[in-house]
Protein backbone atom coordinates (compact mmCIF):
# COMPACT_ATOMS: atom_id res chain seq x y z
CA UNK A 1 0.00 0.00 0.00
CA UNK A 2 2.85 2.40 0.88
CA UNK A 3 4.63 1.67 -2.39
CA UNK A 4 1.41 2.35 -4.33
CA UNK A 5 1.02 5.72 -2.59
CA UNK A 6 4.66 6.57 -3.27
CA UNK A 7 4.23 5.61 -6.93
CA UNK A 8 1.12 7.80 -7.23
CA UNK A 9 2.95 10.73 -5.63
CA UNK A 10 5.88 10.32 -8.00
CA UNK A 11 3.52 10.23 -11.00
CA UNK A 12 1.83 13.48 -9.84
CA UNK A 13 5.20 15.22 -9.39
CA UNK A 14 6.37 14.09 -12.83
CA UNK A 15 3.14 15.26 -14.47
CA UNK A 16 3.32 18.67 -12.78
CA UNK A 17 6.94 19.08 -13.87
CA UNK A 18 5.94 18.47 -17.49
CA UNK A 19 3.09 20.99 -17.30
CA UNK A 20 5.32 23.57 -15.62
CA UNK A 21 7.73 23.60 -18.56
CA UNK A 22 5.34 25.35 -20.96
CA UNK A 23 5.88 29.08 -21.48
CA UNK A 24 3.41 31.58 -22.91
CA UNK A 25 4.21 34.88 -24.59
CA UNK A 26 1.47 37.33 -25.53
CA UNK A 27 1.02 40.57 -27.39
CA UNK A 28 -0.59 43.66 -25.97
CA UNK A 29 -4.20 44.18 -27.05
CA UNK A 30 -4.42 46.09 -30.34
CA UNK A 31 -7.58 48.07 -31.15
CA UNK A 32 -9.34 47.40 -34.44
CA UNK A 33 -10.83 50.20 -36.50
CA UNK A 34 -13.90 51.13 -38.46
CA UNK A 35 -13.29 51.62 -42.16
CA UNK A 36 -14.18 55.29 -41.69
CA UNK A 37 -11.42 55.71 -39.06
CA UNK A 38 -8.60 55.08 -41.51
CA UNK A 39 -6.67 58.13 -42.62
CA UNK A 40 -4.82 58.09 -45.90
CA UNK A 41 -7.21 56.28 -48.21
CA UNK A 42 -10.05 53.82 -48.35
CA UNK A 43 -9.85 50.93 -45.92
CA UNK A 44 -11.87 47.92 -47.02
CA UNK A 45 -11.11 45.56 -44.15
CA UNK A 46 -8.59 44.79 -41.40
CA UNK A 47 -6.66 41.56 -41.03
CA UNK A 48 -4.31 40.18 -38.39
CA UNK A 49 -1.05 38.26 -38.51
CA UNK A 50 1.01 36.64 -35.77
CA UNK A 51 4.56 35.56 -36.68
CA UNK A 52 6.60 33.18 -34.50
CA UNK A 53 10.30 32.50 -35.18
CA UNK A 54 12.54 29.88 -33.59
CA UNK A 55 16.04 31.36 -33.24
CA UNK A 56 17.29 28.35 -31.25
CA UNK A 57 19.09 25.20 -32.34
CA UNK A 58 16.34 22.66 -31.54
CA UNK A 59 12.71 22.34 -32.68
CA UNK A 60 10.08 24.02 -30.49
CA UNK A 61 6.45 23.00 -30.08
CA UNK A 62 4.30 26.10 -30.58
CA UNK A 63 0.55 26.70 -30.25
CA UNK A 64 -0.64 30.09 -31.52
CA UNK A 65 -4.06 31.61 -30.80
CA UNK A 66 -5.81 34.92 -31.36
CA UNK A 67 -8.07 36.53 -28.77
CA UNK A 68 -10.66 39.29 -28.88
CA UNK A 69 -11.56 41.54 -25.96
CA UNK A 70 -9.23 39.89 -23.44
CA UNK A 71 -10.24 36.25 -23.63
CA UNK A 72 -12.69 35.36 -26.41
CA UNK A 73 -10.76 33.16 -28.85
CA UNK A 74 -10.84 34.15 -32.54
CA UNK A 75 -10.50 31.43 -35.16
CA UNK A 76 -7.49 31.70 -37.45
CA UNK A 77 -8.16 31.83 -41.18
CA UNK A 78 -4.79 30.14 -41.75
CA UNK A 79 -1.99 28.93 -39.53
CA UNK A 80 1.04 26.68 -39.96
CA UNK A 81 2.29 26.81 -36.35
CA UNK A 82 0.26 24.29 -34.39
CA UNK A 83 0.64 21.01 -36.33
CA UNK A 84 4.32 20.18 -35.80
CA UNK A 85 7.32 21.51 -33.87
CA UNK A 86 8.83 24.67 -35.37
CA UNK A 87 12.29 23.81 -36.75
CA UNK A 88 15.33 25.93 -35.85
CA UNK A 89 15.66 29.09 -37.95
CA UNK A 90 12.08 28.86 -39.25
CA UNK A 91 9.07 31.15 -38.92
CA UNK A 92 5.42 30.18 -38.79
CA UNK A 93 2.37 32.42 -39.15
CA UNK A 94 -1.25 32.57 -38.03
CA UNK A 95 -3.62 34.83 -39.99
CA UNK A 96 -7.11 36.28 -39.58
CA UNK A 97 -8.67 37.52 -42.81
CA UNK A 98 -11.42 39.66 -41.27
CA UNK A 99 -11.01 41.26 -37.85
CA UNK A 100 -14.18 42.50 -36.14
CA UNK A 101 -14.62 46.28 -35.90
CA UNK A 102 -14.31 48.14 -32.58
CA UNK A 103 -12.68 45.42 -30.49
CA UNK A 104 -9.17 44.71 -29.26
CA UNK A 105 -7.33 41.61 -30.39
CA UNK A 106 -4.14 39.92 -29.32
CA UNK A 107 -1.97 36.93 -30.11
CA UNK A 108 -0.65 34.33 -27.69
CA UNK A 109 1.98 31.65 -28.31
CA UNK A 110 2.38 28.74 -25.91
CA UNK A 111 5.75 27.08 -26.24
CA UNK A 112 6.52 23.55 -25.07
CA UNK A 113 9.56 24.33 -22.96
CA UNK A 114 11.35 27.64 -22.69
CA UNK A 115 10.45 30.74 -24.72
CA UNK A 116 14.09 31.91 -24.60
CA UNK A 117 14.69 31.18 -28.29
CA UNK A 118 11.30 32.28 -29.59
CA UNK A 119 10.65 35.69 -31.15
CA UNK A 120 7.14 36.70 -32.13
CA UNK A 121 5.19 39.70 -33.38
CA UNK A 122 1.63 40.66 -34.18
CA UNK A 123 0.41 42.93 -36.97
CA UNK A 124 -2.89 44.56 -37.78
CA UNK A 125 -3.13 45.23 -41.48
CA UNK A 126 -5.53 47.29 -43.53
CA UNK A 127 -6.68 46.15 -46.93
CA UNK A 128 -6.53 49.27 -49.10
CA UNK A 129 -6.79 50.03 -52.81
CA UNK A 130 -2.97 49.70 -52.87
CA UNK A 131 -2.87 46.32 -51.09
CA UNK A 132 -2.05 45.42 -47.49
CA UNK A 133 -0.73 48.14 -45.21
CA UNK A 134 0.57 47.47 -41.68
CA UNK A 135 -1.40 49.71 -39.32
CA UNK A 136 -0.08 48.48 -35.93
CA UNK A 137 2.66 46.05 -34.91
CA UNK A 138 3.95 44.83 -31.53
CA UNK A 139 6.27 42.15 -30.18
CA UNK A 140 5.01 39.32 -28.00
CA UNK A 141 6.54 39.13 -24.53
Amino acid sequence: MKSLAALAAAACLTASAVVAQAATISSPALPTLHATDFEGGNLFNTTGACYVRNVGKTPAGVNVKFFQNFGVELASSFQNCNQAPLPPGRTCVALINDLPDDVVFSCSATIAGSAKNIRASIEQRGITVNGLEVLLAEELR
